[in-house]
């Protein structure tokens, strides 16, 4: 093992929250989230956010990549913050 890796428990766990597609993943869920409970289309995100509507719909469905200033602007347009975007999203209520 070299002096760079570490056999921690919290390393592998650290690694595979950050593994590839996992951040998108989360975006895409969450901006689809939000912009529903708001009652927005993605129309109406493009509007409040200054990007375009087709742009929108690529993230959502995890085909394009979001620049972190790109997050910046969904996340203002919606109102939270931009940790929120990369948050897993809640669980839904039981019954």
């Amino acid at each position: 093992m070299s002096a760079t890796e570490s056999s921690s428990p919290s390393a592998h766990a650290t690694a595979s929250a950050t593994a590839p597609g996992v951040a998108r993943r989360l975006l895409a869920l969450n901006l689809v989230r939000l912009r529903a409970q708001r009652g927005w289309s993605q129309e109406a995100l493009a509007h409040e956010s200054g990007l375009h509507r087709t742009f929108i719909a690529h993230v959502e469905r995890q085909v394009r990549n979001a620049s972190i200033d790109n997050v910046e602007r969904l996340a203002d347009a919606l109102g939270v913050s931009v940790a929120v975007m990369f948050q897993p999203p809640p669980d839904p209520p039981a019954g």
